[in-house]
């Protein structure tokens, strides 16, 4: 839980205090999708496609460091642009550490809010004001369309278990829930042990990895100036790298 000092602390640590730039949705997924550089082989990308865009509760898990979350977040904001009438919400929501159930629905119920700025402002000082109590909220709001969401980084069974019997028999039957995790009995435990609703994402292979590694080179051939004191480090490693790819 959180204590803040007055509204304006606990309106810039949500993001809409004076000057923050903050966008919407639609734009922060532009960006992303401008900067992003794919590397995952591509049935990773169909088979994410497809949990993203399932009914229910699916699961992606692997080891952490792997891109779960940038691999997921992909095809979340993929849906925005291929069927931006899909889905009706959206929230993303990084699990609290140490896990907090209601600062978990704060997180969700103020993320549902993020395509208009004052809305979200809003809804933050009424929880102060008003006391409104953020998983009420986030049950109206599961229950009120069709949802796409995604809780980021659940590490154990119990924080699960609660997001599960808090929320889950809320949400609308067309809604899609998609759990991010680096524990296998996790991933598992979100889909029922249902096999087809779940992706364990691998590490590249030395192939993949090392092309991957020169893509990124050749960027930052094209971003860096030679008078740049970086250059004088990364030249010689671009130069490297384009010699062994084409031994």
């Amino acid at each position: 839980m959180f204590l803040f000092l007055n509204l304006q602390e606990f309106a810039r640590r949500n993001g809409f205090g004076a000057g923050d730039g903050s966008g919407n949705r639609l734009q922060k997924a532009t960006e992303w999708m401008c900067k992003i550089l794919p590397f995952w082989p591509l049935e990773h990308y169909k088979r994410t496609n497809e949990l993203v865009r399932k009914h229910g509760v699916t699961s992606v898990w692997g080891i952490a460091g792997l891109g779960k979350s940038s691999l997921v977040r992909s095809e979340y904001y993929g849906t925005l642009f291929a069927a931006p009438g899909e889905f009706t919400k959206y929230s993303w929501v990084d699990v609290p550490n140490p896990f907090d159930l209601v600062e978990f629905a704060r997180r969700l119920f103020l993320y549902f809010h993020s395509d208009d700025n004052q809305k979200r402002k809003t809804a933050a000082i009424s929880m102060v004001e008003e006391g409104q109590d953020p998983i009420q909220g986030c049950r109206k709001l599961l229950g009120a369309g069709k949802c796409l969401i995604v809780i980021d980084d659940v590490r154990s069974a119990e924080d699960w278990d609660m997001i599960r019997d808090t929320f889950l028999s809320y949400l609308s039957n067309d809604s899609s829930m998609v759990v991010i995790t680096s524990k296998a009995a996790v991933g598992r435990r979100c889909v029922n042990n249902d096999e087809s609703s779940m992706i364990h994402i691998n590490g590249l292979d030395a192939d993949t990895a090392f092309r991957l590694f020169h893509e990124v080179c050749c960027l930052l051939r094209n971003v860096l100036s030679c008078s740049s004191a970086l250059s004088y480090y990364v030249y010689p490693i671009i130069c490297t790298s384009e010699f062994m790819i084409h031994k």
